[in-house]
């Protein structure tokens, strides 16, 4: 069956889906091409807005909100003065 564990490997995973085990050699020993994926990033990435369009969404429902509001009253001075 497709994305269950084996039944020979019943390892727990980590965050990063790696097995948890320890690495072969320590940081230190490993070259600076493998050592630079085993640290910290010097900055978190930039949060993802997956919310979609809703600020813009209110901001159009309040301008056409006022839009209709402002031509009812034109409408009801039009009509009420003579």
């Amino acid at each position: 069956m497709r994305g269950t564990a084996s039944e020979r490997d019943t390892r727990p995973m980590s965050c990063r889906h790696q097995l948890d085990t320890p690495p072969e050699c320590p940081p230190e020993g490993a070259p600076s091409g493998c050592r630079k994926w085993r640290r910290w990033p010097r900055e978190l990435p930039r949060p993802a807005n997956d919310n979609g369009g809703g600020a813009i969404t209110w901001v159009l429902l309040a301008a056409g909100g006022a839009l209709v509001g402002t031509l009812s009253v034109i409408a009801l001075l039009t009509v009420l003065v003579p």
